[in-house]
């Protein structure tokens, strides 16, 4: 997919929404040769998906491995929404916390108080934290309004073709 292709679906309206959401689902490849997939709060800086976990994460030995993730972001409403991303996971391991754990995590529910607690145990029990860093390569919006999954819009051209075969 080109540059300027991926650029023009994350644009859209619909796509900025949902990269303004907390949570994303990244699917990897384990160590042993299976597939995992997880929530993992993000942030989008305007061109790369970031997010941030311990250094003891078992998700990284297997992402040093096979750099190769797929990212979900989707909504629980109907018609869905949803946005595909593939791309390459690149490690960047901090010392300290990253400004981006901070902020993807500025949008759950806490008081002034909370928040502060929340974050003086988070610089308490971290001295590090790694950054996962992924640039998209592909992406696909799906609103099921103006966009559809590739097999529905197979069905649905398969369904004229047969429907005008008919009425000859």
């Amino acid at each position: 997919m080109r540059t300027h292709e991926i650029t023009e679906i994350l644009d859209r309206p619909i796509s900025r929404e949902l990269l303004a959401r907390d949570l994303t689902r990244l699917a990897y490849v384990a160590k042993d040769g299976t597939p995992r997939n997880i929530p993992i709060s993000f942030t989008w800086n305007g061109s790369q998906i970031v997010m941030c976990t311990t250094k003891n994460a078992p998700k990284l030995p297997a992402l040093r491995q096979n750099p190769t993730v797929a990212l979900t972001i989707d909504t629980e409403v109907h018609p869905p929404k949803i946005l595909l991303i593939r791309g390459r996971a690149e490690l960047d391991v901090v010392d300290g916390i990253p400004e981006e754990f901070l902020q993807m995590n500025g949008s759950y529910e806490m008081t002034a108080e909370q928040r502060v607690e929340w974050e003086a145990e988070v610089r308490s029990l971290y001295d590090g934290m790694v950054r996962i860093v992924v640039t998209p390569t592909w992406v696909k919006l799906i609103d099921f309004e103006t966009t559809l999954p590739s097999a529905v819009e197979e069905l649905i051209r398969e369904r004229a073709e047969r429907e005008k075969a008919t009425t000859r």
